[in-house]
């Protein structure tokens, strides 16, 4: 390493050899050689490198000295000769100065001098400069980040195509939420073989990554079947994966459908009901990204409730977050007498086996309930919420009934159930949750509920602690609605980070006190579900050409890109269309992107729209790695 030179001791020194130096042989009188102030004299150069030494030569006569040379310097330093620098030979007027200039490639131990014949003045500080290792390459710059993966998007449901009761599958596709391109119709993919009736709905949909599914039922002779397509190359082609006849359903099966179905990681799971002596929950799992199927639940696996006689799964959740072993199935089963219960199974082995964790005994149900169920269940990590509706005998009220799981759907604790918490300060009846989704520690709830004017009601509940306490944040006072609102309800609702999107419809009040029109509603919040904004209602964004008295927004759903809402549109005495909304900041602006006229509809289409979607989402292993870079 280089070390300061002191100067004001090299003055000193200077001095001494001035004063007790011969001058025969030395001419230290006539120059100072000394460090130029501010500078560094080196001692080390790396190997393969240069350093530079800056002395000051000052000339302490009266009268020009010229022709003054260096001597004793090494072959490895070299004079710099620059315009800035000391002349070979040094020439001085009489006391001016230069700055001297020794570029150093090597080793150099000299204690050089200037000199014209035998009158020399040796430099005050020698050079002593010693080889070093070069010091190591600085690390390559980071490889630039990669660009964002590209996910698809998905919307699903069925069209009609004569002018009695029909129904083809309908799915369309985006990789960007702007362009849209039908890929399931009657046309392609084959339909199942033994699919005669022409009676095909897909209800459900999922994505992840690359991979989407969409499930539901067909019609074969006088009954109907699950089906599930698979898509591996973000929704662009499809194949039929679970029909009647692949996998083999249970025994005795005599029908089936598809409710829900789900995807995180390689993991897929559909969940439904079938009949045989009795109607039974079904579920199906797929480890290999949708590729092959078996069923997983069935009659007597696991072993039902003590008191189970008809059941039934109406959503299923395979975790969203780092924890990929967790999978929910939440619905509804029946007693001896008909009495409805809540029915929950958990399997921690990735959908490979299920143990029922919710009952009508296990965990006790709120007080006073006569008959509980619930529509939707969502989980991210360890932390699952279901939900849906108790009756409450002794009041004669339907509340919204939620449950919480903090251990990965193990055990649940009812926490919206009765009065709590606070309701709407006009709620009267008939409050219920139909749709539910988690992320990270934020989980919503949305349904409605009927006030003391006898309206229907949009609700929302919030949970910013992993679904352990809650408040209510969407009511009638709360955000306001819009200015035509009558009568309305949330039907869909979904989260991603801090952002979240709730959409259903609402009416206004034409003549004779009755719906004249049904409108789309959708509210966003960026703050993690706590202060909601509507964004979408009947004038915002303008609706398409063909609608004529009714909207309905049905299923919504974001990734880091997009979010979209899907559902219907035109006229309650048909014919309906498709519709899918997008926003590309959040759910802050919004635009009809799938309508009547874009894109084409398939040639035989009458009527028809979608039920569901699905947007595939960056994991949040591969969040945190793009983060990093």
């Amino acid at each position: 390493m280089d070390n300061n030179f002191n100067l004001p001791l090299a003055k000193v020194i200077c001095a001494a050899i001035s004063l007790f130096t011969s001058s025969y042989t030395f001419a230290a009188g006539n120059f100072t050689i000394s460090p130029t102030p501010g500078t560094v004299i080196p001692t080390t150069v790396p190997a393969g490198s240069m350093v530079s030494a800056y002395y000051t030569i000052t000339n302490n006569t009266s009268s020009a000295r010229v022709g003054y040379v260096l001597r004793g310097l090494p072959n490895t330093v070299l004079q710099n000769l620059g315009s800035n620098f000391c002349s070979n030979p040094v020439n001085l007027a009489a006391h001016a100065s230069c700055v001297l200039r020794l570029d150093i490639f090597g080793q150099a131990q000299s204690g050089f001098a200037l000199c014209k014949g035998s009158s020399c003045t040796t430099a005050c500080v020698p050079l002593n400069v010693v080889v070093v290792p070069p010091p190591p390459p600085p690390p390559p710059p980071p490889p630039p980040p990669p660009p964002p993966p590209v996910l698809p998007l998905i919307a699903a449901g069925d069209y009609r195509f004569t002018d009695v009761e029909s129904a083809f599958p309908l799915l369309a596709a985006s990789i960007d939420g702007l362009n849209w391109f039908y890929r399931i119709t009657s046309q392609f993919p084959m339909p199942p073989i033994d699919s005669i009736n022409q009676f095909t709905r897909l209800t459900s949909a999922s994505c992840n990554l690359n991979v989407c599914i969409a499930g539901g039922l067909y019609f074969s002779d006088v009954t109907n079947f699950p089906l599930l397509a698979l898509s591996t190359d973000k929704g662009v082609t499809w194949s039929y994966k679970i029909t009647s006849s692949s996998p083999a359903l249970p025994a005795g099966t005599l029908s089936g459908s598809f409710a829900d179905v789900s995807c995180n990681s390689s993991v897929c799971i559909a969940g439904g009901r079938y009949s045989s002596t009795a109607e039974y929950p079904l579920l199906a799992t797929s480890l290999d990204n949708g590729a092959t199927w078996q069923y997983t639940l069935s009659e007597n696996t696991p072993s039902a409730p003590s008191d189970f006689s008809n059941g039934q799964f109406s959503s299923v959740s395979c975790s969203g977050g780092t924890t990929n072993n967790v999978c929910v199935a939440a619905g509804s089963y029946t007693n001896a007498g008909f009495t409805r219960f809540p029915l929950i199974a958990t399997s921690i082995n990735r959908g490979q086996s299920w143990t029922y964790t919710v009952s009508s005994s296990t965990p006790t149900l709120p007080e006073n309930t006569d008959e509980a169920f619930f529509n939707s269940v969502s989980c991210y990590g360890t932390t699952c919420i279901a939900a849906g509706q108790h009756f409450n005998g002794v009041e004669g009220v339907g509340y919204p009934l939620l449950a919480s799981s903090t251990n990965g759907g193990l055990t649940w604790t009812y926490r919206i159930f009765n009065g709590t918490p606070t309701l709407p300060s006009d709620f009267t009846s008939s409050g219920i949750f139909t749709d539910t989704s988690c992320s990270a520690t934020t989980c919503v709830a949305s349904g409605r509920y009927i006030n003391t004017g006898g309206n229907l009601i949009p609700l929302l509940a919030t949970s910013t602690n992993n679904g352990v306490t809650w408040s209510f944040r969407i009511s009638s006072s709360s955000p306001a609605l819009p200015a035509d609102f009558a009568s309305g309800s949330l039907s869909s609702v979904t989260c991603l980070s801090n952002n979240c999107i709730a959409a259903g419809n609402y009416t206004d009040i034409g003549a004779a006190f009755l719906p004249e029109h049904f409108y789309p509603l959708l509210a966003a919040s960026s703050d993690n579900g706590l202060t909601w904004t509507y964004r979408i209602t009947s004038s915002t964004p303008g609706l398409p050409a063909g609608y004529i008295d009714a909207a309905f927004l049905n299923s919504v759903s974001c990734n880091e890109q997009s979010c979209i809402a899907a559902g219907t549109y035109g006229s309650l005495d048909e014919p309906i269309y498709p519709l899918v909304a997008v926003s590309k900041n959040r759910g802050t602006n919004w635009t009809y992107v799938i309508n009547r006229d874009s894109p084409t509809l398939p040639g035989d289409f009458i009527s028809g729209g979608f039920e569901a979607s699905a947007a595939a989402k960056i994991s949040p292993i591969i969040r945190s790695l793009l983060r990093s870079r």
